[in-house]
């Protein structure tokens, strides 16, 4: 589960260091993102950046985990066929919607985690501060992919709380192997079948679970 929320002063630097982080990566030169731009852009000191997340990719993915759960709570229709559609809609909206961006370039780049990640720069600074004991260590962020492993255990709370009513017991790992995965790929290399194959995909899934007649089969977009 994403850790609890900060409070006080340590929300506002947490919401200004996202926003930042966002409105970053939705630029033209989103690539040459630095946490020492990140800083400069939140109005925030580099040392309470550096010591807080340790790493560019720990930042970014902290940052995609916070940003897309506050937008996209977890499901709760009551059934799993129902959960599952219900998130896969808010997948596919993330993929095609105005978060796109943000979204794909903030995986890309949490998904480096920390070994051979970022510039050469950021690496420099969380080895030194590795060293004299300013890195994030086992603090907020020490890895690269901790926020992207959170989102499954998310998937993983809403499975399992399907099971617990007695609905068939689903594999988090197989749910992304046969949508979620998928997905991300489409976005990445053919965004426009995004919304044309998510049904499908869903549909197949389901269907593997014997959940194909638990309710209307419509498209994760809305569409008829």
């Amino acid at each position: 589960m994403p850790a609890s929320r900060p409070g006080g002063r340590s929300a506002r630097v947490q919401a200004a260091v996202f926003a930042a982080t966002a409105e970053l990566l939705r630029e033209p030169d989103w690539s040459r993102i630095t946490m020492a731009r990140i800083a400069e852009r939140a109005g925030v000191n580099n040392t309470t950046v550096y010591r807080r997340w340790g790493s560019l990719e720990s930042l970014v993915g902290a940052a995609l985990d916070t940003i897309v759960s506050e937008r996209s709570p977890l499901p709760d229709t009551g059934t799993l066929a129902g959960d599952i559609r219900a998130h896969a809609k808010t997948l596919v909206d993330d993929l095609t919607g105005e978060n796109r961006r943000f979204v794909l370039r903030a995986l890309i780049i949490a998904g480096n985690g920390t070994e051979g990640g970022g510039s050469t720069e950021e690496r420099n600074r969380t080895e030194k501060g590795n060293r004299t004991g300013t890195g994030s260590g086992g603090r907020e962020g020490a890895s690269g992919q901790r926020a992207l492993v959170e989102r499954t255990d998310t998937v993983r709370t809403m499975l399992e709380r399907a099971a617990a009513r007695g609905e068939p017991s689903v594999d988090a790992l197989g749910y992304f192997d046969a949508v979620v995965g998928p997905l991300y790929g489409y976005a990445l290399m053919l965004p426009g079948l995004v919304r044309t194959r998510a049904p499908v995909l869903v549909e197949e899934f389901l269907a593997g679970l014997g959940l194909t007649d638990t309710a209307r089969h419509d498209p994760p977009d809305g569409t008829a």
